[in-house]
């Protein structure tokens, strides 16, 4: 968020545009929607984009006046900002209202935050003000230079939409953060032999090094520690478990690569169940799971089902999923994250202080039951 010493000492700018009072209802409908247009098709390095409401600003000496916008008639919540642009934009940015107060100053600030994925944001009908024979036209790229809006009849240089597709592809992100915005995007990675593509850019692959040794089947298991320390599979798949069926799961090396650049190196786990996962059929299925020592990267944040979500080998895993879905014997279900339904989360928390307080059980061997 935007400090109080950032908008005292900044001047109207590419993410920053200052308002005496709330937009008054025409200028709602129209006005407004032209300038969180423009804000958010900014070409700025900030993420976030202000509009203050209750400080004018003089063009030639940058002089700032607070206004008392305390009893604004006019004044909006954050809600109807939102309802307003989805009556206009099919996606809208993500907007907040946000009250500061100091030194018995009053101000309000709408705070835009863009999605790169989104850009650019155009109306998808023209937004009219009457009163001043304004139309916002839709399907127009409207964008902010310094601090100036591109005029309402007119649409930006081709060069900055241009940059704006570009940034909707991720090109300006760090390497890893723009392999990371293409891994969510699931539905467009295809398997050719062990490789996958992402098929909007086919300089993004990757390789899988599976190595047959690393297979190992559960009905070799000696005790539900070996199991859990490698896969941290729940107790009660343990339990339910037949040693007569043939399931297995094996680590392999998954490479990813950008133009031909290795970029990052991770182990990924395949587990076939034949029975178990999910519940409502005897269908065999085949998951794929971070590996242990993946899922616990960091001992205090990857606790939850959530962490495990949001972690880059998660997305990784969803594109195995999503492509080895055709095939026979997998997933009969649409879901992959099913499989996490189904982990020790309490081994997660704990660790091995977990196995040290169930060391009477964890070691037995379910052949001498």
């Amino acid at each position: 968020m935007i400090s109080i010493e950032t908008i005292l000492n900044s001047t109207e700018n590419d993410y920053l545009d200052f308002k005496q009072e709330w937009y008054k209802p025409d200028e709602f409908k129209c006005d407004m929607v032209h300038d969180i247009l423009c804000l958010a098709n900014s070409l700025t390095s900030s993420p976030d984009r202000y509009i203050i409401i209750g400080i004018s600003e003089t063009k030639r000496t940058k002089k700032k006046r607070f206004h008392n916008i305390r009893k604004d008639p006019n004044v909006k919540t954050s809600e109807q900002i939102i309802d307003k642009l989805r009556d206009c934009i099919l996606v809208p940015p993500k907007i907040e209202v946000i009250p500061i107060t100091f030194n018995r100053r009053y101000v309000e600030v709408i705070k835009i935050t863009p999605v790169n994925r989104n850009l650019p944001y155009v109306l998808t009908k023209d937004c009219h003000n009457p009163n001043k024979k304004k139309t916002i036209q839709k399907n127009i790229v409207y964008t902010r230079n310094s601090s100036q809006n591109e005029p309402v009849c007119e649409q930006c240089a081709m060069s900055e939409i241009e940059e704006l597709f570009a940034r909707k592809r991720g090109e300006d992100l760090p390497i890893e953060e723009r392999y990371s915005l293409y891994l969510d995007d699931t539905e467009n990675w295809i398997k050719t032999a062990k490789n996958y593509y992402y098929s909007k850019n086919h300089n993004f692959k990757i390789v899988c090094n599976h190595l047959e040794e690393n297979i190992r089947y559960v009905n070799k298991i000696e005790c539900y520690q070996e199991i859990l320390v490698d896969t941290c599979i729940s107790k009660e798949y343990w339990d339910f478990y037949n040693l007569n069926y043939d399931d297995y799961y094996l680590w392999f090396n998954v490479e990813l690569y950008a133009n031909n650049t290795l970029i990052k190196t991770t182990s990924i786990m395949e587990f076939f169940s034949k029975h178990f996962f999910p519940f409502k059929n005897l269908k065999s299925s085949a998951y794929f799971l971070p590996v242990r020592d993946n899922i616990k990267i960091n001992y205090d944040s990857m606790k939850t089902k959530e962490d495990i979500l949001n972690i880059f080998e998660w997305k990784i895993c969803k594109i195995f999923f999503q492509c080895n879905n055709s095939e026979v014997f997998r997933c009969d279900t649409q879901s992959p994250s099913q499989i996490l339904d189904h982990l020790n989360y309490e081994f997660l928390e704990k660790g091995y202080k977990y196995i040290e307080e169930n060391k009477n059980w964890i070691y037995s061997n379910p052949k001498d039951n």
